[in-house]
């Protein structure tokens, strides 16, 4: 089982789950009729005496919650608009469910509300027992309007993502039974054994192992495939939080080893972007092995690029990208989305409640791995540029707030991706960048495949740099705060250079300093925060630093600060507050002081 090593926090616990599903796809109709067996291990300390199953299709019917959404947000996805609400019956989604069995009897009370399916249980599931389900399914394929459908803007037959009735995730708050109104999900880890009846002409990429290459060859093995006729194809994923295939009878398929790591799949049309997914595979395998060594190992045999979708969406193993752009385009994608298959895949963060995690870990990463191996520019100055304009958005939102309830789609994106990137900026600017690698050793060890949260994070780094960082959670998430540091003096007292630091600013800080000198040397220097109740001097456990001090903490509710230093103020250039740029420091022209 991959993964299998991964040690489980005291007290930590989550639901398993096992699907067993068989489908079968009519490509005239654009419908799937199924069945689907879920055994379901209740390892929490609850009874639990009802289901809830997520039915993503019906989000694409006129007036449901993300039609409504859509159409009354000031600034709708392009993608979504108003085109629900203008849905043909037969270019509609819907999932419906025929028939339900808990342990061979029958559930005929079921009710489904919206894309929220409720089963109550005929028997009860104690604390660590075990019970399987049997759901009878049909559904019709929307047309492609958000990352799942039929015949999107690319000419992809089936993007076949949120597709099969999904059950919710049930943990330490109860059951997580959001609508499906726009973003995205949140899942349980468990095995996933797919079989699909299509048509045999069509090649499928899909989450998983293929089991019976030889029966489907389309490049999968030496064996020729027929044209006409059914083909069936299984599948099987283990330690995964969903399952998504794509299917094109006009799909190439070729594959890149990864040294010491998963083999690649590449599934793409033949057309005028051929160069640019020939000159994408090196850059991926490239991508695996940098993420594996800062993030950690990517456990799983096989991950799949494939084009369809509306765009880039993650999904385990597996991603779906639009591709009639740019090689710079197509790489960046790319590397976004799998990267997703960490903070998303491996971590399997709460997308809805936490998009800051998910997308914003995504985003840094993505922006760093994209100027290790592309040599791009450095990335943090823009991303601090650009989390300054979410700083200065009016009614400005905490990184807080769930990802549906953002008040535009533009303050879910600079909260999300750039507020997320930007927490790792300034997390890196307190504990040092000499911890940030034993930070994720120490996250990845704790909480792969796993549903860590926000705590569980912050923990993860006070262990390492054995600091309190409860405060910067709490003002970095929940709060809309501003950093605004300055250096308002430097002056001669009692035969000393001393410096008047001052926080002008609603968000505490540590300080790091720069002091360079006239002869061009430079001192590095940290001030710490009291609340952060640093156990060693950070001046000395860090090598970018000079072994002068310990300064004294600075109490945060203190607004000035004096510094003494042990040499003139005649022999100083200048004094720099972050000189690297970490901070989102709303007031740039007063962190320096030239001296003449």
């Amino acid at each position: 089982m991959y993964g299998s090593t991964q040690i489980t926090p005291p007290g930590y616990w989550q639901i398993q789950v096992h699907y067993t599903m068989s489908v079968r796809l009519d490509t005239a109709q654009h419908t799937l009729s199924g069945s689907q067996k879920l055994s379901v291990h209740n390892t929490s300390p609850d009874t639990l005496r009802e289901l809830y199953y997520h039915l993503y299709f019906n989000a694409f019917q006129p007036g449901s919650a993300m039609d409504v959404r859509s159409r009354t947000l000031p600034d709708p996805d392009r993608r979504v608009g108003s085109r629900i609400q203008g849905l043909k019956p037969n270019e509609q989604g819907f999932q419906r469910i025929l028939s339900i069995q808990q342990e061979r009897s029958p559930i005929n009370d079921f009710q489904v509300e919206g894309t929220v399916l409720h089963v109550p249980l005929i028997k009860p599931i104690l604390p660590g027992q075990k019970t399987s389900i049997d759901l009878q399914f049909e559904a019709q394929i929307p047309v492609q309007i958000r990352r799942t459908g039929r015949h999107n803007a690319e000419g992809i037959d089936f993007s076949m993502t949120q597709w099969y009735p999904k059950l919710a995730v049930y943990d330490e708050n109860g059951w997580n039974t959001d609508p499906y109104v726009a973003r995205e999900f949140y899942g349980n880890y468990g095995t996933f054994e797919v079989t699909l009846n299509v048509p045999a002409n069509q090649v499928v990429a899909a989450t998983g192992v293929l089991m019976n290459p030889s029966e489907v060859g389309h490049g999968y093995s030496s064996s020729s495939s027929p044209k006409k006729g059914w083909l069936t194809w299984k599948f099987k994923a283990e330690q995964v939080h969903d399952f998504a295939w794509a299917c094109d009878p006009d799909y190439r398929h070729d594959t890149l080893r990864v040294p010491g790591g998963p083999l690649l799949r590449f599934f793409y049309q033949t057309d005028s972007t051929l160069a640019n997914w020939q000159a994408l595979k090196p850059y991926c395998r490239q991508l695996f092995e940098n993420m594996s060594e800062q993030f950690g190992p990517y456990p799983y045999p096989v991950f799949n690029f494939v084009q369809g979708g509306d765009g880039g969406m993650e999904y385990p193993m597996l991603t779906l990208i639009t591709a009639r752009g740019s090689l710079n385009g197509l790489v960046s994608v790319s590397f976004h989305e799998a990267i997703h298959n960490w903070f998303y895949g491996l971590f399997g963060f709460d997308e809805g409640k936490y998009p800051w995690m998910d997308e914003g870990f995504t985003q840094y990463a993505t922006e760093y791995m994209m100027h290790a191996i592309l040599k791009d520019e450095h990335p943090r100055k823009s991303l601090i540029a650009t989390y300054k304009m979410l700083l200065a958005m009016p009614n400005r939102q905490p990184l807080s707030t769930h990802a549906d309830w953002y008040s535009s789609n533009r303050a879910y994106s600079l909260s999300s991706y750039i507020g997320g990137a930007a927490f790792l900026e300034h997390l890196t600017y307190i504990i040092g960048p000499e911890r940030m690698k034993a930070f994720w050793n120490r996250f990845y060890g704790d909480w792969k495949l796993k549903h860590p949260k926000p705590d569980d994070l912050i923990r993860a780094a006070e262990q390492v740099s054995q600091m309190e960082l409860d405060w910067f959670h709490r003002e970095f998430i929940f709060s809309t705060h501003t950093i605004d540091y300055a250096v308002d003096t430097v002056f001669q007292a009692e035969g000393k250079a001393r410096i008047k630091l001052s926080n002008k600013g609603s968000f505490p800080m540590p300080v790091r300093l720069r002091i360079t000198k006239k002869d061009g040397s430079a001192l590095n220097l940290m001030i710490p925060l009291d609340v952060q109740r640093v156990k060693t001097n950070p001046n000395q456990s860090h090598t970018s630093l000079s072994n002068l001090g310990p300064f004294k903490a600075w109490p945060w509710v203190e607004p000035t600060y004096l510094i003494d230093l042990p040499f003139n103020v005649e022999s100083i250039r200048s004094v720099e507050i972050d000189p690297d740029g970490y901070t989102a420091d709303v007031q740039l022209e007063n962190n320096v002081k030239m001296l003449p």
